[in-house]
């Protein structure tokens, strides 16, 4: 249970949201603040319940899977895209997932097992 604050603690729960949204970890965060991440740990439930997020959200960086550190990676040419073809094959996969659904929702009803085998 966290005990009274101090003016550095105070700031951290009034930004970490912030900070948070814009890819910090609670680690850095703590030492933005100074303070040590279990300083920052036991505030998170008061945290997530100002902010309508999970503790377990607040926890995990949410743009940490798309950071590329400036990197940019080239492969050649890229390949253009046909419109019309592109059209033409979602259109396909459209049709297929209705088709599925049909299948899946008659063998709820019928009350059957099943199995969806995806073919390459």
């Amino acid at each position: 249970m966290p005990r009274g604050k101090d003016e550095r603690t105070l700031k951290m729960v009034e930004n970490y949201v912030e900070h948070w949204r814009n890819g910090k970890t609670p680690r850095e965060i703590a030492k933005i603040y100074n303070v040590s991440y279990s300083c920052v740990y036991d505030h998170l439930g008061e945290i997530a319940k100002k902010s309508g997020y999970t503790r377990k959200q607040l926890l995990q960086c949410p743009h940490s899977e798309h950071h590329m550190s400036g990197i940019r990676v080239t492969t050649g040419e890229v390949e253009k895209v046909n419109a019309e073809g592109f059209e033409k094959q979602l259109a396909i996969v459209g049709d297929e997932i209705k088709t599925l659904k049909g299948t899946v929702d008659q063998a709820i009803q019928n009350g059957k097992d099943f199995e969806i085998v995806f073919e390459e």
